[in-house]
């Protein structure tokens, strides 16, 4: 059988971990040239690959913290899952896969992205017209998840579940519950955004996703799974007794 210590000690540490990981890609965000022309309406994607040709640190990093984000958060679903699924195991399985699916995505998408657009770039640079009006269109079909079902949506769906659940379980604080409900909310927010093309009400749901409610729900949930961690470490399985009388009589004297 699992050992449910190191579950939760695995999650604890993914979680605080996933917190951090938010913080970072926020900043990265902010401070990213590239993606701030693209907030702003600025840049073109021409523009863009010409940046990132000429060397894009800030860009990177971004990618890099968003992927160790989606990594971190794979860690922290089967100690949840451990936790929350004895009393609602049908909830609590749909949540987990529709997370493995939406922070696996996310993390295979910022790892890989980083090295196609270094390609391209390069590419565009050195191309003739059409190479370019090709690289364009190339660009526009090569994402998994081009409208974020899996990266927004199914996140979001795991964060209100979890949360709903264990709100309901009082697995651990109500405001850390009521939190989580609101971090899938804001992955909603975040999706519907950019679905319908609302540049605001995803920038607004991207800041308060990444920057607050995001790190602070899973560094939370990361000393809770701590807690949990220490709890199931200190009990025992109590001594085996002799069963029958036979036993009692083979027990050797």
């Amino acid at each position: 059988m699992t050992n449910n210590n190191s579950l939760y000690k695995l999650g604890a540490i993914c979680s605080i971990g996933a917190g951090m990981s938010y913080l970072a890609f926020t900043a990265f965000n902010i401070v990213d040239p590239i993606l701030s022309a693209g907030r702003a309406g600025t840049g073109t994607p021409q523009m863009m690959l010409a940046m990132i040709a000429e060397g894009g640190t800030a860009h990177y990093l971004f990618h890099i913290a968003f992927a160790l984000t989606g990594l971190f958060l794979l860690g922290v679903i089967p100690g949840i899952q451990r936790l929350l699924g004895k009393e609602a195991e049908g909830w609590v399985m749909m949540a987990s896969i529709l997370g493995y699916l939406a922070f696996g995505v996310t993390a295979l998408t910022h790892l890989a992205e980083p090295q196609y657009e270094v390609i391209w770039a390069k590419a565009f640079a050195t191309g003739d017209a059409a190479t370019q009006a090709a690289l364009m269109q190339i660009m526009q079909v090569s994402d998994i998840d081009p409208l974020g079902w899996f990266m927004t949506a199914a996140a979001g769906i795991w964060f209100f579940t979890v949360h709903w659940v264990a709100l309901r379980q009082n697995a651990w604080p109500r405001t850390l519950a009521y939190l989580g409900l609101a971090a899938g909310f804001v992955y909603w927010g975040l999706f519907f955004g950019r679905l319908l093309q609302i540049t605001a009400l995803a920038d607004i749901a991207g800041l308060l996703g990444g920057a607050i409610i995001g790190p602070i729900v899973t560094i939370w949930l990361g000393l809770e799974l701590n807690k949990k961690s220490g709890a199931a470490a200190t009990t025992t399985p109590e001594t085996r007794r002799p069963s029958t009388a036979i036993e009692a009589r083979l027990k050797p004297k």
